[in-house]
């Protein structure tokens, strides 16, 4: 606090605030950042304790939806997992924005990494960091845990000059962010000289006392992965604003609720003469290892003190005994027998500062002081004098620090007295108390504290802003502390509840000074703790049909663990049931076609006038197959007639922006809902819509004339739901890998089918170029600016012998899908899995081809096949790369997890002898296809071609037992043993196993030899005639969009041409391996969810552009058309191929864009090369 704020001189900041704090200047230009200008406040930690963190943030008023997605860093795409933010209406400093909150249920000691989002449409949300890398954090130290941790202290902060700058509080926030420390706690006066919205800012505005707290330099830099507990302060106390700025600005649910304290605007009335007014009541505590913290409120509003003085006041509602928070306080320090225990509030017990001096009423047996000494408080941190100053333990008290430099103005000494130990000002000259040197500038009393927990051992350790420490002090706080652990928690049980939930109950252990708290362990993992007296876990977001072990251990206050339990296992049901609520909704009115309805509480459906509504879901960490998907709404109005669900031709409408005009076409009924009355749930089955996660939106009919209302999801109860249940898949079996004595089958015909195991993989991470992930059992792929993961898989392929048909990488995605996959690369073989010289970041090896066979959307619990048949040319060692080209990650098995990775090579070999450069795991098969005549389809091959440095001859002589070929059935499964005899040393014995399937009569008539870069696969068809027809895959695409002319939308899963709110989309290919004379050319695109009654016309245009990525395509920097109209189309129809014939355009061999150019109004979308269904073009030639 600096309580004469107005009338003081500012000198004590030097040259940094010398401007009146009264001139007012306000910037709003746009800064050249790599985030989104839509973000307003950086995304920043509050409420990290024990499983818990919430991730909060603001922007402007352009959508009313949003979210976080996050993971586990190491072992998760920081994409993984999404959560819907809520959003609160504020003004700063006159300007609306929206102030955002994700609450994530995480694991405790976890780190993890994330991204916000505006918006929830998959066609137009923003990523609000841009190109910046996912933060990432660590979830609290574990109650109990015993690892050594740091945390932050400071207070009175957030003061700028008139050009909105401070150059001492930007250092200590630089400091803070390179501290190393797990979380920071204020002291208090966050934010001057009111603490209102206006002051805290953004990272646009700027000013005097504007933007003092979220300004680019000062919390944006530690607060996206320090978590922040701020106390309250005088500045600020009260506010008129209908949310208060420090409750909702600095959310602390979850350690109000768990701990029992109070995070909430109170009423306080009328003690001595002061008005009524509504105030903040903030305390609560949480615990980290070892220790626990109080957060305490001893504030007041400085103007309202009837006949007496602020300290009186505060004493009077807060400390005297009786009152709710000093009740709350002891009954909490008796409960939670803890080693170290630290308490944090702004009114100082002991001051120096004549004008922020000693608060006497805090003093003594009976108030705050004699209560933390009573209960074996450490340390008590505060504030509100702008010093430094440490102070011994008085007789009745406990050490206590202030700790006001902050950033605010300097405050002033005045006489030391005998419980000084350390004490320093600066303001036109220095001062200093006990063993301190006098400073010699502002910078040497502007300063936090880094208090670091080792066991009972606590070192606090004050950093200045030059970033000298001083004043460093070393305490052993071993009252109280013993060795005597816990007895074991017995009688564990596990309960299966529901395909996604097991129950735990214990009976409770005992302890010398008490238990603390107990430990869940699940399959070996700490996944949370719980208190003393919690007896019950329940365990939620489980896989179905899947066996899990737990064990639970006690803790006391001194850090002592008992032994775990007595392990005890259950398996979760083999079906689930998940519940989503809506992420975004609104209505649209035929009335009024103009207007938004996205941020009322109501859904409405009418046939007359036209009524309807628009719903999404995001649904994630589903597991299994859909057996069953409903929607739930809950009625505010009856009807007889009921209402329709439909399905949504588009995914673009936005909840903020989305009217009559704009909306996007229904499609066909889904389901139907049957007469309802008022005030109940209503419900639809939806199960034909819902394939497993993914964005899905749906609309909300009716054909009767009477109005029908519902809840939508601003309703603040009782939202629309989507129920999704689930079974369990039976997943394949895993082939185990480096058996080296595969076993093989083998039947009559010409195809046979090799599967080898990966040897050899690994993922690295650009977040950790230095670690080797080796022996994890997932490969993540994952893309971003200094959040990269990329994944290496290596075969050894013997066996081969004929002619290759077709290679085929399979991976199989676990928890973790994605709506834009990765490509596949060859790359170096030199590297190793683990152990010494294990692969990582900065070590991995080099790809040695372009992309291959690029992915779009892929499922959870899903094999995913990537054609790499260019890249393998026969027997040799093999390593291919998987690199994301969006930032969207998936996650793979590794060969140490459930699904190892697998190379399938399918070959045309009527002999069965093989020569083998290495030996691996290859399982034999015959692929079944029923009797057909056809032409031969070949796949170029790549002009790379790995070699081998180890080539032992090996003599395959497979004995087989054939079974008839069945020319329509694919049932057959015949098996025969066959031995192999190897010539190298050491000797090695494969078993192959081949499966006869039905036999193809092909008719080739034309071998033609495609030769194909890497990054270019082309399919040619040879017929019985003399024309050969090659279909080219497209190697880049993107749409552009004249509304966000720089925005690029290169990764996008879609590509849309519009003549309305104008967007064109170019789509590229590499024309190879053609001859003779061009007959025909047709380029084709998939319509996916918005058809339309005038399709657009193509145009040849400048291949002079880039995807995505740095330079990728925007409207600004679009290609030139450099033709008419080639072909122009009319009624597209969903889910439907369009040709248009481009002949006169493609010549032969080479580089060809072209361009989807709308020439009406309707909007139609096609998929992206990112999306299910990749255009091609269809290349037919003759000699």
């Amino acid at each position: 606090m600096y309580r004469y704020f107005s009338l003081r001189a500012l000198a004590g900041l030097g040259l940094l605030l010398v401007v009146s704090f009264l001139a007012v200047s306000t910037v709003s230009s746009s800064p050249a950042n790599s985030y989104s200008l839509a973000l307003r406040r950086y995304p920043y930690l509050t409420d990290v304790v024990g499983s818990y963190a919430t991730i909060n943030w603001s922007t402007d008023r352009s959508e009313s939806s949003g979210g976080v997605r996050f993971g586990k860093v190491g072992s998760e795409s920081c994409t993984a997992h999404y959560v819907a933010a809520t959003k609160t209406a504020i003004s700063v400093n006159s300007v609306l924005q929206y102030q955002w909150k994700a609450q994530l249920d995480l694991e405790p000691g976890t780190q993890y990494c994330y991204r916000v989002y505006l918006g929830t449409s998959p066609v137009n949300e923003i990523d609000l960091l841009g190109s910046d890398p996912a933060p990432a954090f660590w979830t609290q130290v574990p109650s109990g845990a015993d690892q050594t941790f740091s945390f932050v202290v400071f207070g009175d902060w957030g003061q700028v000059d008139a050009s909105g700058t401070n150059s001492y509080q930007a250092d200590l926030m630089s400091l803070i962010a390179a501290s190393g420390s797990r979380f920071a706690i204020t002291t208090g006066d966050n934010g001057y000289p009111s603490g209102s919205q206006q002051n805290f800012g953004d990272l646009i505005q700027t000013g005097a006392n504007i933007s003092a707290i979220f300004g680019p330099s000062f919390w944006k830099v530690p607060g996206a992965s320090l978590p922040i507990f701020p106390a309250v302060g005088n500045h600020g106390y009260f506010s008129s604003d209908v949310n208060h700025p420090a409750l909702i600005t600095w959310p602390q649910d979850r350690a109000a609720s768990t701990s029992g304290g109070r995070y909430l605007k109170e009423t306080y009335c009328c003690l001595n003469g002061s008005i009524s007014r509504a105030y903040p009541s903030a305390w609560y505590a949480f615990d980290a290892g070892p220790a626990r913290f109080y957060v305490l409120n001893t504030a007041w509003q400085e103007s309202n003190v009837g006949t007496s003085s602020e300290y009186e006041m505060d004493y009077d509602y807060h400390w005297a005994p009786g009152t709710p928070q000093y009740e709350w306080l002891q009954a909490d320090l008796a409960a939670h027998p803890s080693v170290l225990k630290f308490a944090f509030f702004h009114y100082p017990l002991y001051s120096d500062n004549p004008h922020e001096a000693t608060d006497t009423f805090l003093l003594g047996s009976n108030s705050l002081e004699g209560l933390l000494k009573e209960n074996s408080v450490d340390i008590a941190f505060t504030g509100h004098a702008h010093i430094y100053e440490r102070n011994l333990a008085s007789a009745a008290g406990v050490i206590n620090y202030i700790t006001g430099g902050g950033g605010a103005t300097p405050g002033t000494l005045g006489t030391c007295t005998a419980l000084d130990a350390y004490a320093i000002k600066f303001t036109t000259s220095g001062k200093a108390c006990g063993s301190a040197p006098v400073p010699t500038s502002s910078a040497e009393v502007f300063h936090f504290l880094k208090v670091t927990v080792d066991g009972t051992n606590v070192t606090v350790t004050p950093i200045n802003a030059l970033g000298n420490s001083f004043d460093v002090m070393n305490y052993s706080f071993t009252a109280g502390a013993e060795t005597t652990p816990p007895s074991t928690p017995a009688n564990l049980t596990a309960t299966t509840i529901s395909g996604t939930q097991i129950n735990l109950s214990w009976s409770a252990s005992s302890d010398n000074t008490g238990v603390r708290g107990y430990g869940i362990y699940r399959d070996g993992a700490l996944i949370n703790t719980v208190d003393h007296n919690t007896l019950t876990y329940s365990d939620t977001r489980l896989i179905p049909s899947t066996g899990y072990t737990y064990r639970v251990d006690a803790f006391d206050g001194s850090g002592n663990h008992s032994a775990r339990s007595t392990s005890r296992s259950a398996v979760t049901q083999n079906t689930a049931a998940y519940t989503f609520t809506a992420v975004a909704d609104a209505y649209v009115s035929a009335s009024s076609t103009s207007s938004n309805y996205g941020l009322t509480n109501t859904l409405r459906a009418d046939n007359s006038p036209d009524f309807h509504s628009y719903i999404r879901f995001n649904v994630g960490d589903l597991s299994g197959t859909v057996t069953q998907a409903t929607l739930r709404l809950y009625t505010t109005s009856s009807s007889s007639t009921g209402y329709q669900i439909k399905e949504v031709n588009s995914q673009s409408w936005e909840e903020a922006t989305i009217t009559y005009a704009n909306a996007p076409a229904v499609g066909s009924v889904i389901g139907s809902s049957g007469n309802f009355a008022s005030g109940n749930w209503t419900s639809v089955d939806v199960t034909a819509l819902i394939a497993g996660n993914g964005i899905y939106d749906l609309a909300l009919t009716t054909t009767s004339s009477s109005n029908m209302n519902f809840n939508s999801r601003e309703a603040g109860s009782n939202p629309p739901q989507l129920v999704i249940e689930t079974t369990a898949n039976t997943g394949p079996t895993a082939t185990p890998s480096q058996t080296r004595t595969p076993t093989a089958t083998s039947t009559v015909g010409s195809e046979t089918v090799l599967t080898f195991t990966a040897m050899a993989d690994a993922r690295v991470s650009e977040a950790s170029p230095t670690n080797n992930y080796g022996n994890a059992t997932t490969l993540l792929i994952d893309s971003g600016s200094g959040s990269a993961q990329n994944g290496f898989i290596r075969f050894d392929a013997s066996g081969i012998s004929g002619s290759i048909q077709s290679a085929r990488l399979r991976v199989f995605c676990t928890t973790n899908g994605t709506n834009n996959g990765p490509a596949a690369y060859l790359a170096g073989n030199t590297w190793t899995e683990s152990g010494s010289g294990g692969v990582t970041w900065n070590t991995q090896p080099a790809l040695l081809s372009g992309a291959f066979d690029n992915k779009g959307a892929i499922g959870t619990s899903t094999w995913v096949e990537f054609d790499v048949t260019a890249l393998v040319s026969g027997n040799g060692t093999y390593t291919f790369a998987m690199v994301a080209d969006g930032s969207d990650g998936v996650t793979f098995s590794s060969r140490e997890g459930t699904m190892p990775p697998q190379l399938v090579v399918t070959l045309d070999m009527d002999t069965p002898t093989a020569t083998a450069t290495r030996t691996s795991t290859a399982t034999r098969t015959r692929t079944p296809t029923p009797t057909n005549t056809q032409a031969d389809t070949h796949t170029p091959t790549a002009t790379a071609t790995p070699t081998s440095t180890n080539t032992p001859s090996m003599t395959d002589t497979p004995t087989l037992t054939p079974t008839p070929t069945n020319p329509t059935a694919d049932t057959a499964t015949p098996t025969a043993t066959a031995t192999q005899t190897s010539t190298d040393t050491p000797p090695v014995t494969d078993t192959a196993t081949m499966t006869p399937t039905p036999t193809n009569t092909l008719v080739d008539t034309d071998t033609p030899t495609a030769m194909a870069t890497p990054s270019r696969t082309a399919t040619p068809t040879a017929t019985s005639g003399a024309a050969t027809i090659l279909t080219f895959i497209t190697e880049a695409d993107a749409r552009v969009v004249q509304a966000s002319p720089t925005t690029n939308y290169g990764t996008s899963t879609n590509l849309q041409a519009d003549g309305d709110t104008v967007q064109i989309s170019y789509i590229r290919f590499t024309v190879s391996g053609t001859s003779g004379s061009i007959q025909n050319v047709k380029l084709r695109v998939f319509c996916t969810t918005n058809g339309t009654n005038n399709g657009p016309v193509v145009h040849l245009a400048d291949n002079a552009w880039i995807e995505s990525g740095a330079g990728g395509i925007t409207w600004n920097t679009q290609p030139a058309q450099l033709s008419e109209a080639l072909d122009n189309k009319g009624a597209i129809t969903t889910d439907s191929w369009v040709e248009y014939d481009v002949t006169a355009s493609v010549t032969g061999d080479g580089t060809y864009t072209f361009s989807l150019v709308a020439d009406g109004n309707d909007v139609v979308t096609f998929s992206s090369r990112q999306g299910t269904v990749s255009p091609d073009l269809v290349v037919t030639f003759g000699p």
